[in-house]
């Protein structure tokens, strides 16, 4: 008799559509969106928490990955340390799954899900952060695609409702919107707003920075915190910077979006603009020591290298000589930069 009680219960919880969330989970193959529904899930009931971990042992059975006495457990961790570091992170879902796992013991996962729900409040929200020197890719509920560059967040609903698709983002993120004419696609950071209804974008908003906004096909309306408006079309860049707006028509798409590939292109740069971009990608402030530099004309591609790999290269091509003092607590670096 209680066998037959704990599978009917079990039967009762499980509803085919969670069941495949939970296998697209075990699995690797999940969206943040089903990440949100079973972190949902889990969280309504600690029965919920143990049909999960049954499916786990039995999806492991099923799909055994290595021979657990081979494994070497410190190294593993230095591995996913040195991998968190430095690799570019393609999808989020597919390296949360350790932390979604970690979830049901009260652990945080890095796309988080978040906040409590009513019938009449606002839909509860996923916030998906990059690391330092990583780029993320992810899907949106309405299934247009992001890719956020390094030290960059995005907040956004599980679900959109209501006749808009409104997302927030700090940092840069480049943007691949599902065509939908009935419900603007809408960008809010730093005082902007840029609204679309199905097009291929690039926003650059990192915090205390001037903004960019670099279309690369469709159309796009950007709006400021002036309630100023501005038309895009391909290959138009506009940029903000203390409140002075200014748009440029650029063939050469890539020194702005290359970064998804892992690759930052400066055609021609000054030295200044060249510092500040890596400082957004870099945990690094630069301080030029002497202004003669700033202007300093610089070509560069980089793709790959390490910061003082990249510092080394500069100290090459331009007069300069960069001093690393120790880092604080905030964990960035700061470098002074002089004239050699």
């Amino acid at each position: 008799m209680v066998l037959n009680m704990e599978a009917d219960i079990y039967n009762s919880a499980l509803t085919p559509e969670m069941d495949q969330i939970i296998d697209k989970v075990l699995s690797q193959t999940a969206t943040d969106l089903e990440f949100a529904r079973l972190t949902e899930w889990l969280g309504k009931d600690a029965k919920n928490r143990r049909i999960f971990m049954q499916q786990q042992v039995i999806y492991e059975n099923m799909h055994p990955a290595f021979d657990p006495s081979t494994v070497d457990a410190e190294g593993a961790c230095r591995h996913v340390a040195r991998k968190i570091n430095r690799s570019r992170w393609r999808s989020a879902a597919k390296i949360s799954i350790a932390a979604l796992v970690a979830l049901v013991a009260g652990v945080a996962a890095s796309v988080w899900y978040f906040g409590s729900r009513t019938a009449s409040e606002a839909p509860r929200m996923i916030s998906v952060t990059s690391p330092h020197g990583g780029v993320i890719e992810t899907e949106l509920p309405d299934g247009s695609h992001v890719w956020l560059n390094s030290n960059s967040r995005l907040d956004y609903p599980v679900e959109f409702q209501g006749n808009e698709r409104r997302i927030a983002l700090s940092g840069e993120g480049y943007f691949e919107v599902k065509a939908d004419r009935e419900h603007p696609f809408i960008v809010a950071t730093q005082g902007i707003e840029v609204t679309a209804t199905g097009t291929a974008f690039n926003v650059n908003s990192y915090a205390g920075k001037s903004v960019g906004v670099t279309l690369v096909e469709g159309h796009v309306n950007v709006c400021d915190n002036s309630k100023r408006n501005f038309d895009l079309y391909p290959n138009e860049h506009l940029s903000i910077d203390n409140n002075v707006v200014h748009i440029a028509r650029d063939e050469s798409l890539d020194k702005w979006c290359a970064w998804r590939e892992g690759l930052l292109l400066f055609d021609n740069y000054a030295l200044e603009d060249v510092l500040d971009r890596l400082s957004q990608i870099y945990p690094a402030d630069f301080v030029i020591r002497d202004a003669s530099l700033a202007g300093t004309r610089c070509h560069a591609s980089i793709k790959g290298e390490t910061l003082s790999d990249i510092v080394h290269m500069l100290e090459i091509g331009v007069p300069m000589r960069c001093v690393q003092e120790k880092s604080d607590s905030t964990m960035r670096a700061k470098i002074y930069v002089y004239k050699e």
